[in-house]
């Protein structure tokens, strides 16, 4: 392993020994060549975590290069691809790397070759006073070639390393300020991922103006995840493709008088038919996702009928996604998206209904103002006797509150918006848990009723297993519905109340 305190720099092009020359002034110019070529891999995750952090991670051969904000560069051993930072052994870079989740897969966004020689600057004693690492970056996807070169400074030899950098920038490297450029040079079609995109609304823009660039902005977060749930490198591809369809089903839903009558059924029709195959798939991936929860859950001697569930799972789930790539890539689904793409990036618009020329910070108001309304009257409704039918109404409403205030947050103070959004995170976090554990019993139920249980030891395995486990969520479900209460009260509060009032009371 290695760390190294370097100014970075980058040329648009390949860097032979050649155009070094042998000396700067009174030292002499080295180069040492590394090993002649070796393949590369620029990796990241689905979410690309660790370009969002200022980094980045190449393999080169057997080793992980790791560059950091500051400059540094940081290696470590690798001999085999890495899927997970977690599988990594204990070393620099997996400390570096800490922050990213430990589910998140790493994928190769570029790959290519990389040539890799070293510059130093000797005395007449053939003392280093100055040097620098280069690598030269050839993509195969594209027909670009990067050189990033590494100037370390070593302690007591300032004018050395002055004149190394004055060469490097005559000839025509450049300071890298942003990693970006790394990933803009080397990565075809590169573009910045943003999940949560954020939407400007102006002061002029009308209710109608502003549904239709909502849309837009989320059917695009949807498609740029296509590729990943048909190469199923990563859950989160499926995960993020469905929160953009939900997304644009909220706005057709809540904006209501935007479209006719007539458009909205429509629109409601072709985005629910645009996430219906998607569902089954998602539930598998979650199951997957909870599967050490669920273990930690159980006594080991109930844990062999998990093993048998779990493989259950992982089969379905292959041809569940062999039959999504396949939907993907069907004409049907193509002509759905043609469709899609004509109403909201085409000349044939959405047809308008009767608050479509509202101000879209008028039209905010009423609606964010009618929904808060409406979760407040369901909450204060909510004792230990009430059904969980209205527990899970709640649920729903909350989620809308949140969509409609993230969806128009910039007509608002930043501070305020970020304040009302964290005080209903916290409710939902608990509406959210005891959801999650109702959707899984009932699946776990439906799971066991699906299947024909002979007396094997297999079945009969699973279905001890599945029984202990509905019992043990069951009462975690319990646990969190006492919560609710407590959790409302707290979002209820003065300061809130008086912030939403202020915010969205007209």
């Amino acid at each position: 392993m290695m760390k190294s305190n370097s100014q970075n720099y980058f040329y648009s092009g390949p860097v032979t020994s050649k155009k070094f020359g042998k000396a700067l002034g009174k030292l002499t110019l080295k180069i040492d060549k590394k090993a002649e070529q070796v393949e590369f891999e620029l990796l990241d995750c689905f979410n690309q975590s660790i370009r969002k952090a200022g980094c980045v991670l190449l393999r080169l051969h057997n080793t992980l290069t790791l560059l950091l904000p500051s400059g540094q560069i940081i290696t470590q051993i690798c001999p085999e691809p890495l899927s997970y930072i977690t599988l990594l052994s204990e070393g620099p870079i997996k400390k570096a790397l800490s922050y990213v989740s430990p589910l998140r897969s790493l994928m190769v966004v570029s790959k290519g070759v990389c040539k890799q020689l070293t510059v130093s600057l000797l005395d007449n004693e053939q003392k280093t006073q100055s040097r620098a690492h280069l690598r030269t970056f050839t993509s195969s996807a594209i027909p670009t070639t990067l050189t990033l070169a590494s100037l370390v400074y070593l302690r007591g030899y300032p004018n050395a390393h002055e004149s190394l950098s004055k060469k490097l920038d005559d000839m025509g490297f450049n300071i890298m300020e942003n990693p970006n450029v790394i990933y803009e040079k080397l990565i075809a079609d590169y573009s910045v991922y943003e999940p949560k995109p954020k939407i400007t609304i102006g002061n002029n823009a009308t209710a109608y103006d502003t549904a239709n660039s909502i849309i837009r902005t989320y059917l695009k977060v949807a498609q740029a995840n296509e590729f990943g749930v048909i190469a199923d490198i990563d859950s989160e591809f499926l995960h993020d493709y469905r929160v953009s369809l939900r997304k644009i089903r909220s706005v057709i839903s809540l904006f209501k008088g935007v479209y006719s009558a007539e458009q909205r059924s429509t629109l409601k029709t072709l985005f629910s038919d645009l996430m219906a195959p998607t569902g089954r798939l998602r539930d598998l991936d979650v199951y997957l996702l909870e599967r050490e929860m669920y273990f930690t859950l159980l006594p080991t001697s109930l844990h062999q009928g998990l093993e048998y569930m779990f493989k259950l799972f992982e089969a379905e789930r292959n041809d569940q996604h062999k039959a999504l790539t396949k939907h993907f890539k069907s004409a049907s689904l193509n002509k759905q998206m043609r469709t899609v793409e004509k109403l909201f990036f085409g000349d044939n618009p959405p047809k308008a209904g009767a608050s479509a020329t509202m101000n879209a910070s008028e039209y905010a108001t009423g609606v964010i103002w009618k929904c808060y309304r409406k979760v407040c009257a369901i909450a204060r409704g909510i004792d230990e006797n009430t059904p969980d039918d209205e527990v899970h109404e709640l649920r729903i409403q909350c989620k809308k509150l949140r969509y409609l205030i993230e969806f128009f947050s910039t007509l608002f103070d930043k501070k305020d918006i970020g304040t009302v959004i964290k005080s209903l995170k916290v409710l939902q976090n608990t509406l959210g848990l005891f959801n999650d554990y109702s959707v899984q019993q009932d699946a776990l139920k439906e799971f066991i009723d699906a299947r024909t249980l002979s007396n094997t030891k297999q079945n009969i395995a699973i279905a001890q297993s599945v029984g202990a486990l509905i019992a043990i969520l069951h009462q975690r479900q319990l646990v969190e519905r006492s919560k609710v209460v407590a959790k409302f009260v707290n979002f209820d509060n003065a300061d809130t109340q008086t912030k939403f009032k202020t915010l969205f009371k007209r």
